[in-house]
């Protein structure tokens, strides 16, 4: 069973699950733009969120509960979400397939916004996608730079 979707939470509401995550420094202004292009979801333990090869490019924000991914055919963890954490940045940006699957451990609420929206973002509020594009970029630089080191082993 996969997940299901939920009401929009207010405008007071959303400012208070933003406030963990990598877009806690929007104003008001483009808090009730974004509000409208969101997606508002839950899942239950052991639904599935997200599949591998999952062609939804979007980014996925957790507001309470927690998840794991998982490699594909696998049910072992090899990461963890928890409130205010992100995954599908890389999905959102490039427009690429899930290379894991992430399930729900509990009740789990999150919101997302597609690939789609944000690039009719970048047209309607310029402003509020670079906001956004940058609050991934920065959520990715960490990552990126763990990796590096890794990856440069690994150049041929």
């Amino acid at each position: 069973m996969g997940y299901r979707n939920i009401a929009m939470p207010d405008r007071m509401q959303l400012a208070q699950m933003l406030k963990p995550t990598i877009f806690k420094n929007l104003d008001s202004a483009n808090i009730d733009n974004l509000r409208e292009m969101l997606e508002f979801c839950q899942a239950e333990a052991g639904d599935i969120i997200r599949e591998c090869g999952d062609e939804r490019y979007a980014l996925y924000i957790i507001i309470s509960g927690s998840a794991h991914l998982s490699l594909p055919n696998s049910t072992d963890a090899f990461a963890e979400l928890k409130s205010g954490d992100v995954f599908g940045q890389l999905a959102i940006l490039f427009k690429c397939e899930s290379g894991f699957d992430v399930y729900a451990d509990e009740q789990t609420t999150f919101m997302m916004i597609d690939a789609a929206t944000m690039r009719m973002l970048e047209v309607s509020n310029p402003q509020l996608a670079l906001a956004m594009l940058r609050a991934i970029r920065n959520s990715l630089s960490p990552l990126i730079c763990k990796t590096l080191p890794i990856i440069s082993k690994l150049a041929i």
